[in-house]
C-alpha cells in the first residue's frame, strides 16, 4: 500500500512539474547548489516500575548537501551527515557518533516563477561508534539510503527557503560481536539553499 502512495505522490508531482509556465523557476545547466541543516533534539523518558531512573537523550545532527546541475533541473552531486548522541541513564551513559557521504541526485520541477519542487535521493556509507559505561567501544559500519522532497521558495535568484520531507533507511554492522542495527523513518525539516551560476 505504502509503495502505491509514493508512485500516485511521485506521478503527481512529476505531472505539476512538467506543466510549468513559461516563467518557470528552472535551475539552470552549470549551477551549484548548497545547502545544509542543524537539527537539535533533548529528550526525557521514563518507563517500567517507579524507582527506575528517567533516560535523557541529547542529540545534534548536522548535513549539508552540494549540487552541480550537468542539465537544466538535472544535479549531480554529494550528501553528507554527522549526527552525535548522548543517551543517560542513571550511571550509565551511551554515546554514539555517526558519519555519513555518498552521492546524490536532484531533479527540480518548476511549479512557477517562485516556487519549484525538487526530488532528491542518496546513498551513502556510514559509519559509527557506540561507547557505554563499562563497555568497550563498538564500531559499526553499513549505509543509509534517502529519499526526499523539497519545495523551493525563491526569495532571490541566489537564494531559497525550503520545507523537505524525507524518508530514510539505514543498515550497519558490528563484525566483532555479529551485531546488526536497523533504523528507519520519516523527517521534516526547513532550510535554506544557495545557487551559484
Amino acid at each position: 500500500m505504502r509503495n502505491q502512495i509514493v508512485s500516485i505522490l511521485v506521478s503527481v508531482l512529476l505531472v505539476f512539474g512538467l506543466v510549468s509556465t513559461a516563467s518557470a523557476k528552472n535551475i539552470e545547466r552549470g549551477t551549484l547548489e548548497m545547502d545544509g541543516g542543524l537539527t537539535l533534539a533533548v529528550s526525557s523518558e521514563k518507563y517500567g516500575f517507579d524507582d527506575d531512573p528517567k533516560t535523557e537523550r541529547d542529540s545534534t545532527e548536522i548535513s549539508a548537501t552540494m549540487f552541480y546541475y550537468l542539465a537544466q533541473n538535472v544535479g549531480i552531486g554529494v550528501y553528507w551527515e554527522h549526527q552525535a548522541t548522548e543517551e543517560k541513564n542513571g550511571a550509565t551513559t551511551l554515546e554514539t557518533a555517526s558519519n555519513s557521504v555518498g552521492p546524490a541526485i536532484s531533479l527540480n520541477f518548476s511549479l512557477n516563477d517562485r516556487t519549484s519542487l525538487q526530488l532528491l535521493g542518496a546513498y551513502a556509507l556510514t559509519s559509527q561508534e557506540a561507547k557505554k559505561t563499562g563497555y568497550t567501544s563498538l564500531d559499526y559500519s553499513g549505509n543509509t539510503t534517502i529519499g526526499a522532497a523539497k519545495l523551493n521558495y525563491f526569495a532571490t535568484d541566489s537564494v531559497a527557503f525550503n520545507f523537505m520531507v524525507a524518508y530514510y533507511s539505514m543498515k550497519i554492522d558490528e563484525d566483532k560481536y555479529s551485531i546488526t542495527y536497523k533504523s528507519s523513518g520519516y523527517q521534516t525539516g526547513i532550510g535554506l539553499s544557495v545557487f551559484i551560476k
